[in-house]
C-alpha cells in the first residue's frame, strides 16, 4: 500500500523531510529508532539556488550539507525526528568577488548568521496506515517545514521525494549502510527573511529564487558534530 507519514513537529530543529509512500506495517516496534545521517567528506550531496533576474541568471550550489533523521523503521508515525543544516559560508556562486559581497553584512552576514536550516513540521496529506521504512519504498508528496535563514524562521512548502535503498556492494562504494535518497524543491522569498535587494542589484537579484536540494542519508554514515552535541 502506498503511503505517506504524518509527523510530529521536529523536535531539534532543522532542515528535513517527510518519508513517504512506505509498505503498511502489520506490527509496530515499539521504541525501535533508526538513525540516518548526513555528512558525506567527500561533498557529493547538491543544494542549489537558482535567481533568475531580467538581466541576470545566477546559480549558487554547495555540497556541505549534513542531516540527522531518526524514526522507528516499523511505524514512520512513532515520533520521527529530523535535521537538516548548512554552513552559510559554503554557498558557491561561481564567482569569488561575488562570494564575498554575498557573505557581507548588506547581504546574508554569513559572520552573524552562519547556518541555514530546514525543519519539517508535517506532511500536507490526510490521515494514513502506519508506514514502514523498506527498501524499494520510494514516493512523493509536499510538506510544511520551517526553514530558518538570515536570523528569520518562517513556515514554506516543499515538494520532496525519497526513496529508501538496501546495503549491497553497488550501495557501499556511495555509503555504508542503508541509504535514504531525498530530493526536494522550495521556492526562497528573500524579502520574507529581511533580505533586501538594493535599488542597484534589482534587475540582477531575484526576490524568489528556487531551491532544490538532492542527498543521500544513510545508516553507516558519521552523525555530524552538532548531531552529537545534542544527544550529549
Amino acid at each position: 500500500m502506498k503511503s505517506f507519514f504524518r509527523s510530529r513537529p521536529a523536535q531539534i530543529g532543522l532542515a528535513a523531510f517527510a518519508l513517504l509512500n512506505f509498505a503498511h506495517a502489520g506490527v509496530m516496534a515499539q521504541g525501535a529508532t533508526r538513525a540516518y545521517f548526513a555528512n558525506d567528506p567527500i561533498g557529493r550531496n547538491v543544494v542549489s539556488i537558482l535567481s533568475q533576474a531580467p538581466l541576470e541568471t545566477m546559480l549558487t550550489t554547495t555540497g556541505q550539507i549534513e542531516a540527522d533523521i531518526k524514526i522507528n523503521p516499523n511505524n514512520v508515525l512513532d515520533n520521527p525526528r529530523a535535521r537538516f543544516q548548512i554552513p552559510l559560508a559554503s554557498l558557491d556562486t561561481g564567482i569569488k568577488m561575488r562570494n564575498d559581497h554575498m557573505m557581507g553584512e548588506e547581504w546574508l552576514d554569513a559572520a552573524k548568521y552562519p547556518t541555514i536550516s530546514f525543519t519539517l513540521l508535517r506532511p500536507l496529506s490526510s490521515t494514513v496506515p502506519a508506514p514502514r521504512a523498506t527498501p524499494g519504498a520510494k514516493g512523493a508528496m509536499p510538506v510544511e517545514g520551517e526553514l530558518e535563514f538570515h536570523g528569520v524562521k518562517k513556515t514554506v512548502t516543499a515538494n520532496v521525494e525519497v526513496e529508501v535503498i538496501g546495503e549491497s556492494e553497488d550501495t557501499k562504494a556511495r555509503l555504508a549502510g542503508e541509504l535514504m535518497h531525498i530530493r526536494a524543491t522550495f521556492p526562497l522569498k528573500l524579502d520574507d527573511f529581511g533580505v533586501v535587494i538594493p535599488e542597484a542589484a534589482r534587475f540582477k537579484v531575484a526576490n524568489v529564487q528556487d531551491v532544490r536540494v538532492d542527498v543521500f542519508v544513510s545508516t553507516g554514515s558519521k552523525a555530524p558534530a552538532w548531531a552529537r552535541q545534542a544527544t550529549g
